[in-house]
């Protein structure tokens, strides 16, 4: 399961001929907001183009029943857990329902026993919070697994986003009697914010998963512990392994099983883009992005293995992946998109048609038989298009390509009402080009051209 766009993305790998690489750590990540990530619906892509999820699969312990909530001691029914318990005997089934549907529980999981759980939860987290006490104690008067505490607690704290007390007991109550996914969350969280592990009970936790069980999702963040420890080689051998067990997958990603905890961690793959990247192994590096490009089908993936296939001047798989990309609604890749079609329409790279025909008898023989040829004028609007889906998606810099296009095209007054969007971007706002094109904006005998560093591809 994956997370929605998040607009203009660095790409994983840039040319071979740059010095730039990718910073060697994911973005710092708060741990409040790590307790109980969130799972959201998959993005929407075009049929042709689906994204896939990474999954891995772990084998599963059998459990007990729930225990029932009268077993529990009387206590003053008041405030958050009366209104929250209140939300339960309402919505349970719609919030069961739902939970099942997102994956977060085991589809094998009746409505009664999630009912029985999370009611329980909800009197022992009033009991234990009011006592100051978040031991696994707690958790094992619920269920004998903790991990399906936590997975019930999860559906709890998105049908009651109010009730902050869930996120923050569930995930420290449940590490605490050894739940693999809050543990793997607190070591991660613990890295991402000081950049080094320090030896906790629920870092000893990881590497016993680890050496005694390879459980994939321990085995994920150890690497990054290897990682920050500097011991690269180690790092890469670790998730070298784990990417071996990982595989793409067109349908929903149960909870227990996605490997990048709700998008909160990089999948194997794209993390030992950066990890090749930084060693020196630029070919691996390049290998794995092809992989993220055409068997994951990640959109920043597909990009940079599209810059790729530019350096070897291969037309045909770059407007390919960046069209792709696009259509997942990636703002660069759009905007490199409209690049693309203008710089066709003035005839610097060959048109896909030209291609076609270029490609020998065989390929002559196909597009004779099956090849629709544009004319030029059509590459000229299908970059507007883009340009203007590019802006929509939050790239600004399409905006001054627009522009220029719109005033080609006698409409002004639109064009200075796109141009006036860079105003807020002082840098763009007063570079020489643009001056130069708000200074003769209304002269008649002024032809603004797009200058080639406004049209990267």
């Amino acid at each position: 399961m994956m997370s929605p766009g998040r607009g203009a993305v660095a790409i994983l790998r840039w040319p071979l001929n740059s010095c730039q690489r990718r910073n060697s750590r994911d973005p710092t990540t708060n741990l409040s907001s790590l307790l109980v990530p969130t799972v959201t619906a998959a993005r929407s892509f075009s049929s042709a183009m689906p994204r896939r999820s990474t999954v891995y699969r772990v084998s599963r312990a059998k459990v007990n029943k729930a225990r029932a909530p009268d077993i529990l001691p009387a206590h003053n029914n008041q405030g958050e857990r009366e209104t929250a318990l209140e939300q339960l005997y309402t919505h349970s089934r719609w919030i069961y329902k739902d939970a099942q549907k997102m994956g977060i529980i085991d589809s094998k999981m009746t409505h009664k026993d999630f009912h029985i759980i999370a009611s329980v939860i909800l009197h022992v987290m009033d009991l234990r919070i009011r006592s100051g006490d978040s031991t696994q104690k707690g958790v094992k008067t619920i269920h004998d697994d903790p991990n399906k505490v936590y997975e019930v607690a999860v559906a709890l704290s998105m049908a009651m986003p109010w009730d902050k007390r869930i996120n923050s007991w569930a995930v420290t109550a449940t590490a605490k009697a050894g739940a693999v996914y809050p543990i793997a969350l607190m070591v991660y969280s613990q890295i991402s914010r000081v950049g080094y592990p320090e030896q906790t009970p629920e870092l000893n936790r990881i590497e016993y998963l680890v050496k005694e069980h390879e459980h994939p999702l321990a085995m994920r963040v150890y690497a990054e512990v290897l990682w920050s420890k500097e011991m690269p080689a180690e790092a890469i051998e670790m998730l070298e392994r784990v990417y071996k067990r990982t595989h793409p997958s067109h349908a929903r990603v149960r909870f227990r099983e996605d490997i990048t905890i709700s998008d909160s961690i990089s999948p194997p793959w794209k993390r030992l883009i950066e990890f090749y990247n930084l060693c020196g192994f630029y070919e691996k590096a390049d290998e794995m992005t092809k992989v993220g490009a055409l068997e994951y089908r990640d959109p920043d993936a597909l990009l940079a293995y599209a810059l790729l296939m530019k350096e070897q001047e291969n037309w045909h798989a770059y407007s390919q992946c960046v069209i792709m990309a696009a259509t997942a609604g990636h703002a660069d890749a759009c905007y490199r998109l409209g690049n693309y079609y203008y710089r066709i329409f003035k005839g610097s790279i060959p048109s896909p048609d030209q291609v076609d025909k270029d490609a020998g008898l065989i390929g002559s023989f196909f597009y004779t038989l099956l090849g629709q040829a544009r004319r030029k004028s059509e590459f000229r609007k299908l970059a507007m298009d883009w340009y203007e889906l590019a802006f929509l998606h939050g790239n600004t810099h399409a905006l001054r390509n627009y522009a220029v296009l719109l005033r080609e095209d006698g409409n002004r007054e639109t064009a200075a009402n796109v141009l006036s969007n860079l105003e807020h971007r002082k840098e763009e706002w007063g570079s020489p080009n643009i001056k130069k094109l708000r200074q003769r904006f209304y002269d008649d005998t002024f032809k603004p051209k797009i200058p080639d560093s406004w049209l990267e591809l």
